[in-house]
């Protein structure tokens, strides 16, 4: 018993020296109630340089109080990363850490680990959780309709990163994230990995591409039935492109990466990007040498950029000739 107690002891007192040594800290699934409570009192010490806080175990719920307390003093923490929660009550506790440090810029959700009734009493369930903590509860999260004037500023006002890895999201829970992030205008990463996404989620993710002006990269890798190869991909690929991504503006980075099988090869949702890129370019460097109104870009683009002749047509003539 002695040697555990050193053992606990030591690994302590290497959390708390990495707390105020390390700009990234990982606290592990094995430490114990005593060594919660001594990082929760290091982090409310002004000598904690700690930015990333990574917890491997996530946080239990008797932790949660003195730990959101301890954040509420905290003046460095600026992301939380929370592996393996284990309840709901868990994951709303995580992120209601996250509403307590205005500095949080970066929140990540990696493997919830409950099982049975209380991983999933109904499709979604996780991604509710998230919705309304993050973004409080909106008819939005469950219409259909969408209105653009319709504005969901977040719980936590300077949140920029969400990523969520391993979570089972689902159909229902990707149609609430959508209806939401439509109208958000702070966001500027998301990934959504291995979340149980089918290819029947790509008109919902669609819509959220061609309303939300602030989105700057969108990650939806491992989503194995997503991205399932053969005709299915191809018009998941087409929907995302047709109504989203030639309506967007601000989306400069687009992965989708498959575990095993087939590599994807999203030649058309790529080329669209690279327009996005060379369309945001020039709006935010105010240069708009053809004085094209905004609307005409995307089909402007679209028709010149496989076509070089076309283009030094349109360079040599303007902008007549493409639109009798």
């Amino acid at each position: 018993m002695d040697g555990l107690e050193d053992a606990a002891a030591e690994a302590a007192e290497k959390v708390l020296w990495q707390l105020q040594t390390k700009e990234v800290v990982e606290i592990g699934r094995s430490s114990r109630h005593s060594t919660m409570i001594q990082v929760c009192e290091q982090l409310e010490s002004e000598d904690t340089v700690c930015k990333v806080l990574v917890l491997r175990g996530g946080i239990s719920v008797n932790h949660l109080p003195a730990f959101q307390e301890a954040l509420e003093v905290n003046q460095s923490i600026e992301g939380l990363h929370f592996v393996c929660l284990k309840s709901f009550e868990e994951l709303e506790g995580a992120i209601e850490c996250c509403r307590r440090q205005p500095r949080i810029q970066t929140l990540t959700l990696e493997n919830y680990s409950a099982t049975g009734n209380r991983r999933r009493t109904q499709d979604g369930d996780p991604a509710q959780v998230i919705c309304e903590t993050i973004f409080g509860r909106s008819e939005a999260m469950t219409s259909r309709t969408f209105s653009l004037n319709q504005k969901h500023a977040p719980r936590i006002p300077n949140l920029t990163t969400l990523e969520i890895e391993g979570y089972p999201i689902g159909t229902k829970g990707i149609e609430m994230l959508a209806n939401v992030l439509s109208g958000n205008n702070t966001l500027l990463t998301l990934r959504l990995k291995d979340c149980s996404l089918r290819s029947d989620v790509a008109c919902f993710l669609a819509k959220m591409i061609k309303h939300n002006t602030c989105l700057r990269e969108l990650d939806l890798s491992y989503n194995r039935h997503f991205l399932a190869p053969g005709m299915t991909r191809e018009m998941t690929f087409k929907t995302l492109v047709q109504r989203g991504l030639r309506f967007n503006t601000s989306l400069v980075d687009f992965k989708m990466e498959c575990a095993f099988g087939e590599p994807v090869k999203a030649k058309k949702i790529q080329q669209q990007v690279d327009i996005n890129r060379f369309r945001k370019k020039c709006i935010e460097s105010g240069d708009d040498m053809f004085s094209i109104p905004h609307p005409l870009w995307g089909r402007l683009l679209t028709r010149v950029a496989p076509k070089p002749s076309t283009l030094y047509q349109f360079l040599r003539d303007g902008t007549a000739l493409l639109f009798p």
